[in-house]
């Protein structure tokens, strides 16, 4: 089944920060995709993650859209269709994504914006971007996934082992939080 992009993309005036992530998850439970961005298995921590590095609390889609705005990030995925290789086993892995169309056309919105900084939030993501805006010359940056599945990629690195020996970070959240801040702040 070929599902389509349900959220478009988010460009708050004067953006200079563009966060471009995969594909939504789909719930099976809630059959929905969530109510915007990066909610739909309800176990995505990207919200958490800028929630604590703007130390901004939020409740609402209001709550999110005024992070946004006050922050300067403008939100898109780099996909805007897919099909899912199984449905019920890891369904939200960027690995599950079959590839049937590329946002185009949403991220060229996006550039439209005074953004300064790219920001991925997978390797497939910054891989594919690469691919298919090869002349974008603005700096980028990978950030860790927010994806709970990422938990063991993110444990085997050797950066994340070795600050955790030193007692800078104590899991794999605290890992992408200390990421996240330094990057975006």
């Amino acid at each position: 089944m070929i599902e389509t992009h349900p959220f478009g993309q988010y460009v708050p005036p004067k953006a200079k920060k563009l966060i471009i992530g995969s594909f939504p998850c789909y719930s099976a439970v809630h059959k929905s995709y969530g109510q915007w961005f990066y909610e739909g298995s309800g176990k995505n921590l990207f919200w958490r993650l800028l929630g604590e590095v703007f130390d901004h609390p939020f409740t609402t889609l209001a709550d999110k859209k005024l992070l946004c705005q006050q922050h300067e990030i403008a939100l898109t995925d780099i996909l805007l269709q897919i099909t899912r290789r199984q449905w019920e086993r890891n369904r939200c892995a960027d690995s599950n994504l079959m590839i049937q169309q590329i946002n185009l056309e949403g991220i060229h919105h996006c550039l439209k914006a005074p953004i300064t900084h790219i920001f991925f939030t997978s390797k497939l993501v910054a891989q594919l971007f690469q691919q298919h805006f090869s002349t974008v010359s603005l700096p980028t940056f990978t950030l860790p996934s927010p994806s709970p599945a990422a938990n063991r990629a993110i444990g085997s690195l050797k950066d994340y082992q070795q600050q955790k020996e030193a007692g800078l970070v104590s899991d794999t959240y605290t890992y992408r939080l200390k990421i996240y801040k330094k990057v975006l702040l």
